[in-house]
């Protein structure tokens, strides 16, 4: 069956967690540098890399709760 073979949904959150961390630490850092310069904001990524991580694991789920 595919959950015996597939890393546990809990593992994926805790990776994409540690990645929206570290990605919040480097915009912070740049948004602090712009500031104390005076310059524009920076953009970012992170909406855009947490809505991909949740659709990762919530499609999979929903299929498997569909089929079981």
């Amino acid at each position: 069956m595919w959950a015996d073979t597939a890393p546990p949904r809990g593992f994926v959150l805790v990776a994409i967690a540690a990645l929206l961390a570290e990605s919040a630490y480097h915009c912070w850092h740049r948004v602090e540098r712009a500031m104390r310069l005076g310059q524009a904001l920076p953009g970012t990524s992170m909406p855009l890399m947490l809505s991909s991580g949740v659709a990762t694991v919530v499609m999979p789920s929903t299929a498997l709760m569909a089929v079981g």
